[in-house]
């Protein structure tokens, strides 16, 4: 199976997002020529404040925009609560971690069975 290119997985993710050239560099803050060059390939080196604007406008990986790792995944950026609950969550030892998932998956399991009795 043929390796996708960086700049065909670009565009494949801009147009999933339903965004065009123009709106990609307004967000990334380059030219719409610069995007389309990006995408066909023609230049192949980003700077990393431009890797990290584009890795966010286009909700994936900064490192698939390298070309170091290809999977598809959408990038979900850590706000601050998230990256408040993390620390926390590092802060205590193994056996409260899988209480903390535990209950996690309690929620998810609750919410889910709520809404199956509301139908």
């Amino acid at each position: 199976m043929e390796k996708i290119s960086v700049g065909k997985l670009l565009k494949k993710r801009r147009n999933e997002s339903s965004l065009t050239q123009r709106q990609v560099a307004n967000q990334v803050g380059v030219t719409e020529a610069t995007v389309s060059r990006w995408e066909s390939g023609d230049i192949d080196n980003m700077r990393r404040d431009k890797i990290a604007s584009l890795a966010n406008a286009l909700k994936v990986s900064p490192l698939l925009i390298m070309g170091i790792d290809d999977t598809e995944q959408i990038y979900k950026p850590v706000n601050s609560d998230e990256l408040e609950l993390l620390d926390d969550y590092r802060g205590v030892d193994v056996e409260d971690r899988n209480m903390i998932r535990s209950m996690l998956k309690r929620f998810k399991i609750g919410r889910f069975q709520s809404m199956n009795q509301a139908w």
